[in-house]
C-alpha cells in the first residue's frame, strides 16, 4: 500500500455524507479514518453509527496502511482536549483533519494540529461568521493559520462570510452514488400522493414553522413528510409525518409517491440530500426558488427561466398548484423527469465531486512532501497483544443479513479477485468489477471469504452485465464451505450470457455446523465474453432449513 498517501481523519455525524465522501476521498488518493460517534456530534437517530458491519458504513480499513492499534488510538483521542502526548501522536500519524460544522472544535484543533484543518460546512440559517462569534470563537485563529482550509458544499456559502473564515476554498459539491440507491420510481404504479422532506419538527421551532407553511399550501393534496422526526413528540402525531425510519423504508416510500416537492429550509444556504436522491431514482421533483437546491443549480450555469421549465416554483403555493396539475398527467411527469435527468442531475454528479477532490488531495500530497520526510511513516509497527484485527473479507465491512426478510446489497466494486478490476460503467452509471477478453486472464473475478452466517436459508441474487451474446458459459458462481471437508453450497453457470443485464439467483442453506465454518464466494471469468459484475443481493429467507 502506498504509504505516501495523505492520511485524513474524518469528523462528521452525517451518515449519508460518511457513506458518500469517505470512498470518494479514498478514490481521490487519500487514506481516510472515520471518527467514532460521540453524543456531542448529534447522532440521536443513529444507533448503528459505529457499527462497521452496517450497510451504511463504508469500507475504509482495507485502504488504510496503519495497523489497528494505531488507528484505534487515533479514533479515541479527544480532539478538543488532547494531552501533549496525544497531540504529538496525532501529528505523527495524521496529515489532515476534516471537521464538519463545529467552529469551536475547528478553532481548538488549529491551536495544536500541525497538518491541514479542513472546515467542512453545509450551510445554516446564519453565516458561520455569526455562529462562530456567538460561540465565542476567535476568528483570528482561522485568519492567522496557514494550515486552514474552508470547504463549502454549496458555492453560495462563500458569500457574507468574514474573509478570515472563508479562505483557501476547497469546494466539494453535494453528490450521490447510484450504487447506494438500488431503487426506482414506481411511475404509474405510484400512489396518488406527493412527498416532501422536513426534519426535526419535534425539536426545532424553525422547521416546525416550515411544516406549517407547507401544510397550509398543500392542505388539498395527499402528502407524506419524510425526514428525521420523533413520532413520540406531540408535534409529530400527524399521520402525514412518516417519522424516523430506516433508509430502505425511506427510499421505498419516496419512490412510491408521484412527485417529490422540496423547499427544505426555504433559504439558499442549505441543501438536503433527498431532492438529489429523488433525481437519482427518477422521481419527478418540484423545488422552491428560495431553496439551496435551486441556488446551487443557478450557481452552476443554469438560468432562472430554464429552471422554471425544469420544476422550479416561486413558493409552496405555486408548487402545490403545479403538483395538482401534474399529479395525473404521466406524460408531463415523464417529460419533466427526463429533462431533470439531462440538465439537473449532472450538477450533483459523483464524477464532478471526484475531480474536485482529486485536485485537492494532489495539492495536499505535494504540501506534505517535506513534512513526511521527518516523520516515521515507513517504520514497521507490530500490533499490541489483544488488538482487534479486521479480516479483509466480504464480511469485514459488510455483514450477512440475520433477520427474516432482511437483505443486503453490495456493489460489485466492493469485491476482490485475481483477475479483472474495479471500473466505472457509464452505461450503468455505477462502479463494477470488470473483466475484458484479451486483456484480463481467465480466473477468479471474485474471490472472497465469508466467515459468519447465521443458520437458515439465504437467497443470493447476482447481477451481471454482458456487452454481447455468448452461447457458452461466461463463468461460474461457486459458494463452498470447509468443515473440515469441502461442501459445495451453490453452483450457477453464467448461461445464457445475453447482451445487457443478466440476473442469476440461487439458494444457500446454512446448517448449525456451517455457521462459523470458513466459506468462500468465487466467481470465475471464462475469458470469452466481456463481463461486468454489477452487484450482489442476499436475502435471509428463513431461519428454518
Amino acid at each position: 500500500m502506498d504509504k505516501s498517501k495523505p492520511r485524513l481523519l474524518w469528523v462528521c455525524s452525517h451518515l449519508v455524507l460518511r457513506y458518500e465522501e469517505i470512498p470518494l476521498l479514498i478514490e481521490a488518493g487519500a487514506e481516510v479514518i472515520p471518527s467514532l460517534g460521540k453524543e456531542r456530534y448529534h447522532i440521536e437517530f443513529d444507533s448503528q453509527y459505529d457499527n462497521e458491519t452496517d450497510g451504511m458504513y463504508p469500507d475504509w480499513r482495507s485502504h488504510c496502511s496503519l495497523p489497528a492499534n494505531i488507528v484505534d488510538k487515533i479514533r479515541t483521542i479527544d480532539l478538543e482536549h488532547p494531552t501533549p502526548e496525544e497531540a504529538d501522536f496525532m501529528n505523527s500519524w495524521i496529515d489532515a483533519i476534516y471537521i464538519a460544522s463545529f467552529p469551536r472544535l475547528a478553532e481548538g484543533v488549529l491551536q495544536w494540529f500541525q497538518g491541514v484543518v479542513i472546515y467542512r460546512v453545509f450551510g445554516d440559517t446564519e453565516t458561520y461568521t455569526n455562529i462562530s462569534i456567538t460561540n465565542g470563537v476567535d476568528l483570528n485563529t482561522f485568519g492567522d493559520a496557514d494550515n486552514y482550509v474552508w470547504s463549502p458544499i454549496l458555492k453560495c456559502l462563500n458569500e457574507h462570510e468574514d474573509d478570515r473564515i472563508a479562505k483557501r476554498t476547497f469546494y466539494l459539491p453535494a453528490f450521490v452514488s447510484k450504487s447506494r440507491l438500488p431503487f426506482e420510481w414506481a411511475g404509474e404504479g405510484s400512489e396518488r400522493t406527493i412527498s416532501t422532506q422536513i426534519s426535526y419538527i419535534h425539536k426545532s421551532p424553525f422547521y416546525e414553522e416550515k411544516y406549517e407553511i407547507f401544510k397550509k399550501a398543500f392542505h388539498h393534496l395527499d402528502y407524506i413528510v419524510l425526514g428525521r422526526n420523533d413520532k413520540k413528540s406531540p408535534l409529530c402525531h400527524d399521520n402525514k409525518i412518516l417519522g424516523n425510519v430506516d433508509f430502505t423504508t425511506l427510499m421505498q416510500t419516496l419512490c412510491n409517491t408521484r412527485i417529490f416537492c422540496y423547499g427544505g429550509a426555504l433559504i439558499p444556504t442549505h441543501l438536503h440530500f433527498t431532492p438529489i436522491e429523488a433525481l437519482a431514482v427518477n422521481v419527478p421533483v418540484l423545488f422552491a426558488e428560495t431553496s439551496g437546491f435551486a441556488r446551487e443549480l443557478l450557481e452552476n450555469g443554469l438560468h432562472a427561466n430554464q429552471l422554471k421549465e425544469l420544476g422550479m416554483c416561486k413558493d409552496y403555493y405555486n408548487m402545490a398548484e403545479k403538483a395538482a396539475e401534474y399529479l395525473d398527467d404521466f406524460s408531463v411527469l415523464v417529460q419533466l423527469q427526463e429533462a431533470q435527468q439531462q440538465h439537473l442531475l449532472p450538477v450533483f454528479s459523483r464524477d464532478r465531486a471526484l475531480s474536485s477532490a482529486e485536485e485537492f488531495i494532489k495539492g495536499l500530497r505535494d504540501r506534505l512532501g517535506s513534512r513526511r520526510s521527518i516523520l516515521p511513516y515507513n517504520e514497521v509497527y507490530s500490533l499490541e497483544p489483544g488488538s482487534p484485527i479486521k479480516k479483509q473479507s466480504m464480511t469485514s465491512s459488510l455483514e450477512m443479513p440475520a433477520l427474516m426478510g432482511e437483505y443486503r446489497i453490495w456493489s460489485g466494486s466492493n469485491f476482490h479477485g485475481s483477475t479483472g478490476s474495479k471500473i466505472y460503467n457509464p452505461r450503468l452509471q455505477t462502479d463494477v468489477r470488470q473483466a475484458r477478453t484479451g486483456i484480463d486472464a481467465p480466473g477468479l473475478l471474485i474471490d472472497e471469504n465469508i466467515y459468519l452466517m447465521p443458520q437458515g436459508v439465504y437467497e443470493f441474487t447476482f447481477s451481471f452485465h454482458f456487452e454481447q451474446p455468448y452461447s457458452e458459459p461466461a463463468g461460474e458462481i461457486i459458494i463452498g464451505s470447509w468443515n473440515p471437508d469441502y461442501v459445495e453450497l451453490l453452483n450457477i453457470r453464467l448461461l445464457p450470457a445475453l447482451p445487457g443485464l443478466n440476473i442469476y439467483k440461487g439458494i444457500v442453506e446454512i446448517n448449525e455446523s456451517l455457521i462459523t465454518a470458513w466459506k468462500k464466494l468465487r466467481v470465475t471469468f471464462s475469458g470469452h465474453v466481456n463481463t461486468d459484475f454489477v452487484n450482489l443481493r442476499v436475502i435471509y429467507k428463513s431461519d428454518r432449513m
